[in-house]
C-alpha cells in the first residue's frame, strides 16, 4: 500500500472534546487497507465509541422530530385530559390491537410507520397515564377523566 500524506491535523472530538491526530491524504493506492486504517483517514471522532454515540444522538433527534410531526397530525394533545407535554404523549390504538400490530411491523419505528401509511385512522393521542388507565380498563377513555363511562 502506498499512502501519500498531505499533512497531519489536530482535531477536537465533538463528543468527548478530546484532541486527536488525523491524516489528510492526497491519494491512496491500495492493495489491502483494513477498516481501521480507512476510518482513521477520514476520522471525525476520536474513537469508534464517540462515532457510535453521535449516530445514536442523530437517530434520537430524527425519531423525536417524527414523533412531533405525528402528534401534530393527530391533534397534539391527550384526547382524554388535554395534556400537551410531548414527552408524556403516546399514540393509542382506539380499538386495541397494539400488540398484534407491534408484532406485524417489528423493527420499524411506529411514528415512521404512521407517517409512511399517510396517518391512518384508528389512532388517538393519550398521555401515558390515560393510556395506562385505559389499557387496564379495556375501554376507549380512562376512568379518571371519564368516570361516567364506567358506571
Amino acid at each position: 500500500m502506498l499512502l501519500l500524506v498531505k499533512q497531519m491535523k489536530i482535531k477536537v472530538c465533538p463528543i468527548c472534546k478530546k484532541e486527536f491526530e488525523t491524516v489528510q491524504t492526497r491519494g491512496i493506492i491500495l492493495s489491502k487497507v483494513d477498516n481501521e486504517i480507512k476510518q482513521t483517514l477520514k476520522l471525525k471522532y476520536c474513537s469508534m465509541e464517540c462515532a457510535y454515540i453521535s449516530k445514536i444522538r442523530k437517530q434520537r433527534i430524527r425519531r423525536f422530530k417524527e414523533k412531533i410531526e405525528v402528534l401534530k397530525h393527530y391533534g397534539g394533545e391527550c384526547v382524554c385530559c388535554g395534556e400537551t407535554e410531548i414527552r408524556f404523549l403516546t399514540i393509542d390504538h382506539i380499538d386495541g390491537g397494539g400488540t398484534k400490530q407491534r408484532n406485524d411491523i417489528r423493527g420499524t419505528n411506529f411514528y415512521y410507520f404512521l407517517k409512511k401509511n399517510n396517518y391512518p385512522s384508528g389512532y388517538q393521542i393519550l398521555c401515558a397515564n390515560c393510556n395506562m388507565a385505559k389499557g387496564q380498563e379495556k375501554k376507549r377513555f380512562c376512568p379518571v377523566h371519564h368516570p361516567e363511562l364506567y358506571k
